[in-house]
């Protein structure tokens, strides 16, 4: 797999992207809803993969 280093800012927003997404999970009132969020993060972090041409 390769790694490339992410500017701090870049990096920082990932981890925001997580933290929200597991936040998110956690206080869902169901685990379908909880599966939703997690899957919107995972789209997101696919989007932005495509857009700096990791994938």
């Amino acid at each position: 797999m390769r790694q490339i280093l992410a500017r701090p800012e870049q990096s920082q927003s990932l981890q925001k992207i997580i933290h929200d997404a597991l936040r998110g999970a956690a206080h869902a009132s169901t685990p379908n809803g909880a599966i939703d969020v997690l899957g919107d993060a995972l789209t997101r972090l696919a989007e932005i993969a495509h857009e700096r041409g990791l994938q």
